[in-house]
């Protein structure tokens, strides 16, 4: 029966609310020249995040979810997720977290309609 049993999927996993940030640093090579955007994801699981060579995103599919949960608890470690998050959001312009449409402040001072 063990050998039927298969190695090569991945599960989606779900982030803690308070890590959920971690998913849009991710997603945003804003880290990658922000010392403490790498060090947000390698004080996670060192070892790891060398393993995946320094990947987020797949950092974040293989990380163990208990070590996630344990940083729930690290106050300091949510207020320095909470200010990267804050920084690369200024970087970007997202004051305004609605979805960027037609109607959206940014939407309208980025295009002139003349």
């Amino acid at each position: 029966a063990e050998a039927s049993f298969r190695s090569d999927f991945e599960l989606n996993l779900q982030l803690p609310p308070a890590l959920e940030p971690l998913e849009a640093v991710s997603r945003n090579f804003y880290w990658t020249w922000q010392p403490e955007g790498a060090a947000l994801f390698r004080e996670l699981d060192p070892g790891l995040w060398d393993r995946c060579e320094q990947n987020p995103r797949l950092f974040l599919k293989k990380i163990d979810g208990v070590r996630l949960w344990q940083r729930v608890g690290d106050e300091a470690y949510l207020q320095r997720l909470e200010a990267f998050t804050a920084r690369q959001d200024e970087y970007l312009g997202l004051t305004d977290h609605r979805p960027l449409t037609t109607d959206h402040p940014d939407f309208r001072a980025a295009v002139s309609f003349r």
